[in-house]
């Protein structure tokens, strides 16, 4: 008693009709008339009758112990295919032969025994399928069952969104090609962004020649981040264009988008006459018809499962019943009529799913015993939102704008709108749309918006970085993840305005920036020409020295590229007054011991204005200028400098604009070298003689935290966590000291290049460019002392300008002149020729000055 069974990858298989042969040619069909049949649900059972009571059996002359074949094959299967051979593995290249030879045994133990067990074993070893593992015996003993494995696997072509939901209509389509993927004859295109190769297609004809069609390519690049923040890089995107050479005609050109390996793109009619598949490797030339495949294209509409209807068997639905690719040559290529060509014939089952008239799965299969399985097409439900910084949060989106959001059609390039006019909220949503990964077209999806009163940019989508609106979708391709998707459009825009105040030090030849608090920046964003004031207003630095601006989500209040930045910034209020209370704060913070005489107080009639703390110019009237831009600069070896408005991570970063000060301190001691706590020291503008700055010295050191200026300008503090962005300026974990007893607390000046404007127009109108760098500042340093009248030594607070004494004026050094000449170190500058610094001057930011103040003992005695 023995069984059989037809098989695919542990599936039965029905309705192959067959016969049995003996090693003495006798078959089942010559004894019964008519074929076996295999089930589709059940082994097909045998018995090896003998004669017994002399009674005839019909098989007694057909099963012994010996050698049998399966043989004459007939097996229907989709696509009108009929399948006439079985699967073998040891039958190279194709695995198939007409045949399947087994043999019957009743037992291991006495068939080990016999001369041919040897042969049997080694046949039996190379028969076994190994992918997908399935034991198939050819030795079969009493009970066993003969697995039987066809040329033929199982397909599940399905339509199901990225969240596995079915998808209800959608058309799945089948190709059959016969490519020739002998290297030599196709074109290898992804060796380089450029180049030229030829295509050879076949010729059976009696000349032995072969056609050839040279192409040239060029694929298309694209920026991307790369790991250095700021810098971009170019790389291969996906579309490429073809030029055939066409010889006397004209060339055929092609620009197309190569879909995700392992897909193939089918173009016909090259030059008008030949056609070829292209990979994301190589351009393969589709073999002329040799034998004509009953089917070649078919195409079917999902059901209510997303699956196409075939087999109503349970277990066996939506499947397609498909020969494998060796079949198909073996039985349609031109090695099966025996033609000595120099083809490596491969036929390969390219399919595609086609939903809303674009392409959203593609795969392509060169079919063995391995039974295959759609993946998840790229089908997604949820929300466009055009959005500041490319957010996925609707409070960022900027609602008003004209809106337009098209694809185009996979047939016959018309445009698919999915929007298309004034959109309130900035919020598009679409239900189970096209995802762009798999699209076969020239381009995938295009965002545009535009504003009546925002006329100056032609698009407001920040176009010139490849976000979202080429790349979205969920997770990797073919893998079931969420259909549920917000996709955020970034517009071209900054929804962070950022000044940060520096100033800066120069610690052992390294620039050291630290953050400016409580001063006040005073900002315009606006369009003059449009009439358009985005934002305007003044806040005070924080902790970090930062004041961040943020954009509105209405579109006059937006940020846009093309806007101006009108700023300055002023110093506190306390900085003009001898007598704030900020003052008396920060000399008992710093340890050094008062006496209040603010009642003997007299403000001079002049206000004490510190004249270099303002940025650009003390005028009201001047203004620093910066233009909100966008710009990708080539820095070689395919790579771009990006400023002005750029992304970090996929999130545009605040739109950075630093104003530097230099820090200046001056060291105080008497006459006798010892710090002088609680004087009163002072900056004049050498030029005009006016106040530049002005400060007290402290009684104790005391410490602040840099700014990591580094990261700063990589990233412009944008933080982004849990999805959620926020600003804030890198500081350094380490605090740096300042300062110390006699020493003053750090007087910001601005002395570097600056230009500004004053008349309101936008346009910068007054420059000094080399202002701290070839051209200096100069400093007069002049300390006031006034000590108590208690006899203590105390520091009188606050500065008395009509009774303190000045104690020393570097103009009037006992030793020398001595003029201070600070450096404009946030612009790199720390080294200055003598010819450029005037004799006598103290080229640095610090001054160790000795003040004119002395210990007297006077006694009044009647001697002489």
């Amino acid at each position: 008693i023995w069984n059989l069974e037809m098989v695919n990858g542990g599936k039965l298989i029905g309705d192959a009709d067959f016969t049995i042969v003996n090693d003495n040619e006798k078959s089942v069909k010559d004894v019964t008339g008519y074929y076996n049949t295999s089930s589709w649900t059940d082994p097909l059972h045998f018995g090896t009758v003998i004669y017994t009571d002399d009674t005839w059996k019909p098989y007694s002359f057909i099963w012994w112990n010996g050698s049998y074949r399966l043989d004459d094959l007939t097996l229907e299967t989709n696509l009108s295919f009929t399948v006439d051979m079985f699967y073998n593995e040891s039958a190279e290249p194709n695995k198939v032969w007409p045949r399947l030879n087994f043999t019957l045994q009743p037992s291991e133990e006495l068939f080990s025994k016999t001369a041919i067990y040897g042969n049997w074993t080694e046949i039996q070893e190379d028969f076994e399928v190994t992918d997908p593992a399935l034991h198939n015996k050819v030795i079969i003993y009493q009970g066993e069952t003969l697995i039987a494995p066809l040329p033929v696997t199982f397909v599940k072509p399905k339509a199901v969104d990225k969240g596995g939901h079915p998808l209800i209509n959608a058309t799945i389509e089948l190709w059959i090609l016969d490519l020739d993927v002998n290297e030599s004859h196709a074109v290898k295109i992804s060796e380089s962004d450029t180049g030229s190769g030829t295509l050879y297609f076949d010729a059976v004809d009696d000349d032995r020649t072969y056609e050839q069609i040279d192409v040239h390519w060029t694929w298309e690049k694209k920026l991307v981040e790369s790991d250095e923040p700021q810098v971009f890089k170019e790389i291969r995107w996906d579309r490429v264009t073809l030029t055939f050479d066409c010889g006397e005609g004209p060339d055929d050109v092609r620009t197309v988008q190569v879909p995700p390996k392992p897909a193939k793109l089918l173009l016909r009619d090259i030059c008008g006459e030949y056609d070829v598949a292209v990979t994301a490797d190589y351009i393969y030339p589709v073999v002329a018809k040799h034998a004509s495949l009953p089917t070649e294209y078919a195409s079917w509409k999902t059901n209510e499962n997303g699956l196409i209807d075939s087999f109503t068997l349970p277990d066996y639905e939506g499947l397609l019943m498909l020969p494998t690719s060796g079949y198909l040559n073996a039985t349609y290529g031109y090695e099966a009529n025996n033609y000595e060509i120099d083809l490596s014939e491969e036929f390969h089952y390219r399919f595609n799913v086609v939903w809303k008239s674009a392409v959203v799965y593609s795969d392509n299969f060169v079919l063995t015993k391995v039974p295959e399985e759609f993946g998840a097409s790229e089908v997604y439900s949820g929300q466009f939102m055009f959005t500041l910084s490319n957010s996925s949060s609707s409070e960022q989106a900027v609602g008003g704008l004209n809106l337009t959001i098209y694809y185009y059609n996979v047939t016959d390039g018309s445009k698919i709108y999915v929007a298309n006019g004034v959109d309130e909220d900035g919020v598009v949503p679409f239900t189970l749309l096209p995802g762009p990964r798999f699209m076969n077209t020239t381009y995938k999806y295009v965002f545009a918006a535009n504003h009546t009163e925002i006329d100056w940019l032609d698009n407001l989508v920040a176009t010139q970085f490849v976000l979202n609106n080429e790349t979205f979708g969920d997770g990797a391709l073919k893998t079931v993840t969420t259909s549920e998707i917000t996709v955020p459009i970034m517009l071209n825009a900054v929804r962070w305005v950022m000044f940060e105040v520096l100033t800066w030090r120069d610690e052992a030849g390294i620039l050291t920036a630290y953050p400016v608090t409580d001063y006040t920046v005073k900002y315009v964003i606006r369009n003059k020409d449009a009439g358009i004031v985005a934002a305007e207003g003044e806040a005070k630095t924080d902790a970090e020295g930062k004041v961040l601006v943020e954009s509105g989500t209405t579109p006059d209040k937006v940020f846009w590229v093309g806007m101006t930045i009108r700023y300055r910034v002023e110093p506190p209020a306390y900085t003009a007054d001898y007598k704030a209370s900020f003052w008396k704060t920060w000399l008992e913070g710093k340890d050094v011991e008062l006496q209040d005489k603010s009642d003997k107080f007299v403000a001079p009639a002049t206000a004490p204005v510190m004249t270099h703390a303002y940025y650009p110019d003390e005028s009201p009237s001047a203004w620093a200028l910066a233009n909100i831009t966008s710009v990708l600069t080539f820095i070689g070896d395919d790579k771009y400098a990006c400023s002005g408005l750029c992304v970090l991570n996929g999130r545009s970063k605040p739109y950075l604009i630093t104003v530097n000060y230099t820090a200046v301190t001056v060291s105080v001691k008497d006459f006798n070298g010892r710090p002088l706590e609680g004087a009163f020291v002072e900056l004049i503008d050498k030029a005009t003689g006016r106040i530049a700055a002005w400060h007290y010295t402290a009684g104790k050191s005391w410490t602040a935290k840099p700014v990591d200026i580094i990261t700063l300008f990589k990233t412009h503090g944008l933080v982004v966590e849990g999805g959620v962005a926020s600003v804030k300026v890198p500081l350094r974990d380490e605090e740096r000291t300042f300062g110390g007893a006699g020493v003053t607390g750090v007087m910001n000046v601005s002395v570097g290049p600056v230009a500004f404007d004053t008349d309101g127009d936008d346009v910068l109108d007054t420059f000094n460019l080399i202002r701290g760098r070839a051209m200096f500042v100069t400093y007069i340093v002049r300390v006031y002392w006034l000590p108590s009248t208690d006899g203590t030594g105390k520091a009188i607070w606050p500065y008395l300008p009509d009774i303190a004494q000045e104690v020393y004026d570097s103009e009037r050094d006992q030793v020398e002149w001595k003029v201070l000449l600070p450096r404009a170190l946030p612009n790199g500058v720390l080294e200055i020729s003598s010819a450029a610094a005037p004799t006598g001057a103290l080229v640095k930011e610090h001054a160790d000055v000795r003040a004119a103040v002395f210990d007297a003992l006077v006694r009044f005695t009647y001697e002489g």
